[in-house]
């Protein structure tokens, strides 16, 4: 991660809290622009994101802004979070978030304006395995003017099985 880097919880269950903060302008040259929870071992985690903006931030491969990427299990929930002129190299403009199991639940936010290079330019979502609940719920949230630029990828990739639901959201 760009501005902050986590890796391995010291215990399972572990909470990350991130609230009312501003990630701006930062960059990295390899994955999670301004954030990223990157570790291999099975442990649980919980990240909550309230009321932060995360603008202009750059990772060089996948999630422009954040980076979930675990062997085990993650819980995110965000609320009233923007994400907005973010940029991935690769994949996740905004966001990458790849798992064995992950519940993901966006309240209230917006992902506007973020490019990646092949696919998922708003959100890409990644199921390492078939065995574990991969599930994803996004309401009251807008979806707009995000680009692929080199690929032929939309504004939300999901790549193996993943439950994704939309609700009350504009895209």
């Amino acid at each position: 991660g760009g501005a902050v880097r986590i890796g391995a919880p010291a215990t399972d269950g572990g909470l990350i809290d991130v609230q009312m903060s501003l990630f701006e302008g930062n960059t990295c040259d390899q994955d999670g622009g301004a954030l990223s929870v990157d570790y291999t071992s099975s442990e649980a985690v919980s990240l909550r994101v309230l009321e932060t903006t995360f603008t202009s931030n750059s990772g060089a491969a996948s999630g422009g802004a954040l980076l979930v990427s675990t062997d085990g299990t993650v819980d995110l929930d965000l609320s009233d979070t923007e994400f907005t002129g973010n940029a991935a190299g690769t994949v996740g403009g905004a966001m990458e978030l790849s798992a064995d199991a992950l519940t993901f639940d966006m309240f209230r936010g917006a992902i506007s304006n973020n490019q990646a290079a092949v696919n998922g330019s708003a959100i890409k979502f990644n199921a390492w395995t078939a065995d574990e609940p991969f599930d994803a719920l996004l309401s009251e949230v807008s979806i707009e003017d995000n680009v692929v630029t080199d690929d032929d990828g939309g504004a939300i990739a999901i790549s193996n099985p993943v439950s994704a639901v939309l609700d009350a959201c504009t895209v």
